[in-house]
């Protein structure tokens, strides 16, 4: 079979990282939650290893943060990461400054953060975002 070219993306939260919902557990509340991510994750890093496939990572900057070893799973597999924000926050009512913050600012705390040399990470540099969510 002939492979075909293209991009493979992936947005990198967790199941209660959902916006939009009624339910959906404030910030305050996620470290108390049973966290998937990392499970479902590496399964896909097993597929795309398989099928010798790379992609972009979007990286909630919080998760990026909290679990460093996810993330150094991916550079050393040869993802890209980029940018999902730090919060997984709607854009629509936020001002400039604070998307700025948010989205740019302390997510890139993923580019600090995962690679300032504090959490063991190889120096690399983040050119991606992705906003979060943006209803018109």
């Amino acid at each position: 079979m002939k492979r075909q070219k293209g991009f493979f993306t992936i947005d990198v939260e967790d199941y209660h990282h959902i916006i939009g919902v009624s339910v959906t557990p404030g910030i305050s509340q996620w470290d108390g939650m049973i966290p998937r991510v990392e499970v479902g994750l590496n399964r896909r890093f097993e597929l795309m290893e398989w099928y010798q496939v790379r992609g972009t990572l979007f990286f909630l900057g919080y998760l990026a943060r909290r679990f460093p070893e996810t993330g150094r799973r991916a550079l050393a597999l040869g993802h890209e990461m980029a940018s999902h924000g730090m919060y997984h926050q709607s854009v629509p009512g936020m001002t400039a400054e604070r998307f700025f913050e948010r989205g740019t600012g302390r997510a890139a705390a993923i580019g600090r953060y995962c690679w300032d040399g504090s959490a063991g990470l190889a120096q690399c540099r983040i050119f991606g975002g992705r906003a979060k969510s943006v209803v018109f």
